[in-house]
């Protein structure tokens, strides 16, 4: 049985995820080449292969890639699923349907939580793992902003009073929960475009949702807290329409995003918000209007893969040392 001294969590590379599969999203095989005598291993979420074992203070899981090892005796964690919806978290999947899957479901559920509760006593983690979970959800990331962070004039709930809020506005319909609609909603997606209100508006979901005016500006901002160092890429919103408001969706050429100093007044803003949200790695997606940055989402999950990957490997790197430097220090 191995010791190893970092563990990352994270959801399996074939996981096939809103963008297509999740592939090394964190690029931790970069980060073992780069820091080959740090001893790290790669837990997955929902590998059906998982065995685990809880004897006093011992936590021993054992998986087809990591092999058996002793768990509660890393020196860091880096608990950073893909997405921190209930379903993507468990670490091993139902094999029974219905009411049997249920009920296998609820005892990995509860394996997963004694997890999430022991990595920070075990260990340093990167992000404590239930404050990570707390703030993915976006009710909890509003009630941290303070100005200049500032959120754009907003509806939460599932009554008929969504459409007095929509009349006359713009608006973008998210999610409270992490993930993101994939379709439905008022008719077609999460876009909710200008028009009278209608019955349907406030009807078209029963779950609360949270309604939002849209905000224009030319840049938008992706800014990652990384413990006391904040790295921002910005994006160029040239070709964004009503359709597709999200920059990232419509892919970025290699003029459209790249790091920039422009914004470090705001760095100790930003910190502080993390910090209220007790996370020590955290990544907010921002839209500058004059002195004020309206928050489109906060994520503690946040990568640099995908349209800016090349832009976003400064963040990467920093990330990997810091990472390193939480395994380093027994």
């Amino acid at each position: 049985m191995e010791r190893p001294d970092l563990v990352f969590f994270v959801t399996p590379p074939w996981r096939t995820t809103r963008a297509g599969d999740a592939g090394d999203y964190l690029s931790i095989e970069r980060f073992r080449q780069r820091f080959p005598e740090i001893e790290t291993r790669t837990v997955f979420f929902n590998d059906p292969s998982t065995r685990v074992r809880v004897q006093g203070d011992v936590t021993v899981l054992q998986q087809d890639g990591c092999g058996t090892i002793e768990l509660s005796a890393a020196s860091a964690y880096v608990y950073f699923p893909y997405s921190f919806e209930p379903e993507d978290l468990t670490l091993r999947p139902p094999e029974r349907a219905r009411e049997e899957g249920h009920w296998e479901h609820r005892q990995w559920r509860a394996i997963q939580a004694w997890i999430e509760s022991a990595a920070p006593v075990w260990g340093r983690c990167l992000n404590a793992p239930l404050k990570a979970r707390a703030a993915s959800n976006k009710l909890i990331q509003m009630s941290a902003f303070r100005l200049p962070l500032a959120v754009p004039p907003t509806w939460i709930g599932n009554d008929a009073s969504a459409g007095a809020f929509l009349a006359g506005r713009r608006s973008v319909a998210k999610n409270l929960s992490e993930g993101t609609f994939t379709g439905e909603l008022l008719g077609e997606g999460r876009i909710l475009l200008a028009r009278s209100a209608g019955a349907q508006d406030g009807a078209a979901r029963d779950a609360p949702i949270i309604l939002q005016e849209r905000i224009d500006a030319p840049l938008e901002l992706r800014s990652y807290v990384i413990g006391e160092k904040v790295l921002t890429l910005e994006m160029s919103r040239a070709g964004t329409d009503e359709a597709n408001p999200d920059v990232r969706a419509r892919g970025l050429g290699p003029g459209d995003v790249g790091l920039s100093q422009a914004w470090r007044r705001f760095d100790a803003d930003l910190i502080a918000c993390a910090r209220r949200l007790e996370l020590g790695y955290a990544v907010f997606d921002l839209m500058p209007v004059g002195e004020t940055l309206f928050v489109l989402e906060v994520n503690a999950n946040g990568v640099w893969t995908g349209t800016w990957e090349k832009a976003g490997a400064p963040v990467r790197d920093a990330l990997h040392d810091h990472i390193a430097v939480l395994a380093r220090d027994r």
